[in-house]
């Protein structure tokens, strides 16, 4: 019978130290979610001051999750170049919202400056929090 508890605590300990690993690249992730929840944000934003229809919201939602995909390969890519990645990020940004005014009606462009505005004024916060904290 002791060899099978060892058996069985060493099962045990096995499972533990596999899941740990299995977790690891989750909690690893490079934005934690902070991503997400920003495109999120920006969704909802524009939804509540733009009264988005529901086909706009999945237009300017896929546009959205396109432009964090592009700004992630560019992270990985200009790894280093700080200066490359804010050129990225200014033109990917322009680019977006100019894919988003696509979908607008004519009545919701002049708010969406507003919006863009708040958004890019929070962005600024965020990395004036950021660099605070170093």
């Amino acid at each position: 019978m002791p060899g099978k508890t060892l058996h069985t605590a060493l099962f045990v300990l096995a499972a533990l130290v596999f899941s740990v690993l299995l977790s690891r690249p989750l909690l690893a992730q490079p934005d934690g979610g902070g991503r997400s929840q920003r495109a999120q944000e920006m969704l909802d934003l524009m939804k509540e001051r733009l009264s988005l229809s529901d086909d706009q919201s999945a237009k300017v939602k896929e546009i959205i999750e396109r432009w964090q995909e592009e700004l992630r390969a560019d992270r990985e890519a200009l790894r280093g170049d700080r200066e490359a990645m804010m050129e990225s990020m200014r033109t990917r940004s322009a680019a977006m919202y100019d894919s988003i005014a696509v979908h607008l009606t004519e009545a919701q462009k002049e708010p969406f400056e507003k919006v863009k505005e708040e958004i890019r004024e929070k962005s600024r916060e965020r990395f004036r929090e950021r660099r605070g904290d170093r």
